[in-house]
């Protein structure tokens, strides 16, 4: 075998996950369009995108569940064709965690466990120990309504990881939770699945949960994927119009390129005339062009001489006043109408922005995301 082949190979054993050119068709809906990518051994993957953009077909055809109508699914390896969802290396925690009420704590993890046909023993120490790894030491002869929301989530994982699956599969785990409970469970999953070093498949359409926890997600738009990359990439370089506004929180405004010998320059509508030296704008033809700016790009001063040097500015004037600690937010408005939000830096939240009052914006022309309409 060449070296090339050899090298070739040792990359594929890598891979737990391998879906090529997959689609699932309902009539003319096309569900998931000619989908392929890899994932790789002990990846934090996520799929990210907005109801009914594909990604539950997606993992149900993943899981077994759902039969594509053209392409592969390879697991570890092997072709899941004509494989039963039991037969599969793979587990699944479902939003609504299907916990059996009338089980114990630790009946419920060694379920799977006693339809392999292990002694009870043996279902009760690998049951006992498994409650332990995810932080539930001491609770296998409790009652699932003894426990919190946050220990039944840990609970559904361990159920899951006991049978130590070559993928875990999580279709929006945490969309039941509340939002204290949501946030302290971000950090939890991910905390496991370095722990476990299992290759965790997470669906969501929440940015924050795919940011926070992934090595690298996919957004996914209309059956196919706009976009695949680290939380960084997607947030600061994104492929896409829909990339830019879906992933984080952006100040979005439609505008015309216009190029000239002298200079280019993008005319924002009902905003100002920008500049234009970015790398985004440079590859964008003349003409319509959708614009994406993050609030924390954005400079803003009660007067001109405050802002920093060597940067186009602008006088704006304050509409409100968005309050939220740290992430503090002005939502400031053009001369022309255009109306932009603006983090606060931590030293300006003591300032008493009061409505109607005038105010210089900065920022970076470089730092804009510009795509053509």
């Amino acid at each position: 075998m060449s070296a090339s082949a050899v090298k070739a190979a040792a990359a594929a054993s890598d891979i737990d996950l391998s879906v090529r050119s997959v689609s699932r068709h309902y009539g003319s809906f096309h569900a998931v369009d000619q989908l392929s990518f890899d994932v790789v051994r002990g990846q934090f993957f996520s799929i990210l995108g907005p109801s009914g953009c594909g990604k539950t077909t997606l993992l149900r055809m993943i899981a077994g569940f759902v039969q594509p109508d053209a392409g592969d699914i390879v697991i570890a390896g092997r072709s899941m064709q004509g494989v039963a969802p039991n037969r599969r290396p793979v587990n699944m925690v479902f939003q609504h965690l299907a916990l059996f009420p009338m089980m114990s704590v630790g009946d419920n993890v060694a379920y799977g466990l006693a339809q392999r046909g292990l002694s009870r023993r043996e279902r009760q120490a690998k049951a006992a120990a498994m409650l332990e790894r995810v932080g539930l030491p001491g609770t296998a002869d409790k009652r699932i309504d003894q426990m919190s929301g946050g220990q039944k989530q840990r609970v559904a994982i361990a159920r899951a990881l006991v049978l130590e699956p070559t993928l875990l599969l999580l279709d929006e785990p945490l969309g039941a939770l509340d939002l204290k409970l949501r946030e302290h469970m971000k950090l939890e999953l991910k905390q496991i699945q370095a722990d476990f070093g299992t290759t965790f498949v997470y669906i969501t359409h929440d940015q924050s949960e795919a940011l926070v926890m992934s090595d690298q997600v996919a957004v996914m738009n209309h059956g196919r994927f706009e976009q695949v990359g680290t939380p960084r990439q997607l947030y600061r370089e994104p492929a896409s119009a829909f990339v830019a506004g879906f992933v984080g929180h952006s100040n979005r405004a439609s505008g015309r390129i216009v190029r000239s010998s002298a200079s280019d320059e993008l005319q924002l509508d009902g905003g100002p005339t920008i500049p234009l030296n970015s790398v985004s704008a440079h590859s964008t033809p003349a003409g319509a062009a959708q614009v994406f700016v993050r609030p924390e790009q954005i400079s803003l001063a009660a007067q001109s001489a405050d802002l920093p040097d060597g940067l186009p500015r602008w006088p704006v004037t304050v509409q409100s006043l968005l309050f939220d600690g740290a992430s503090s937010m002005l939502m400031v408005r053009f001369e022309g109408g255009l109306a932009w939000q603006v983090t606060l830096a931590q030293h300006s939240l003591d300032r008493d922005w009061s409505v109607g009052a005038p105010a210089w914006l900065a920022l970076d022309p470089a730092q804009m995301q510009v795509f053509a309409a």
